[in-house]
């Protein structure tokens, strides 16, 4: 793109619409406004993530345990 068709969009204002839009803005570059806009997302996408692995680790764990205690119970029967 030849430097006379780029937007004349100062600095200041890309940067107010990176934070407006939540870090998708108008200019190439990751700037910190767009870092830290991001950040709030991926952390909590981050712990949704941690719990549905805890959760599955838990259901993994009663499984485990139904299947070891099971076949004990059904010869005290």
């Amino acid at each position: 793109m030849p430097q006379k068709d780029k937007p004349t969009v100062s600095a200041k204002a890309l940067h107010a619409n990176a934070f407006e839009t939540r870090g998708y803005s108008q200019h190439m570059h990751a700037c910190k406004c767009e870092v830290q806009a991001r950040t709030p997302r991926v952390t909590a996408f981050t712990e949704v993530m941690q719990l549905i692995a805890a959760v599955v680790g838990v259901c993994t764990a009663i499984m485990g345990l139904i299947k070891v205690v099971e076949p004990w119970v059904t010869t005290l029967m």
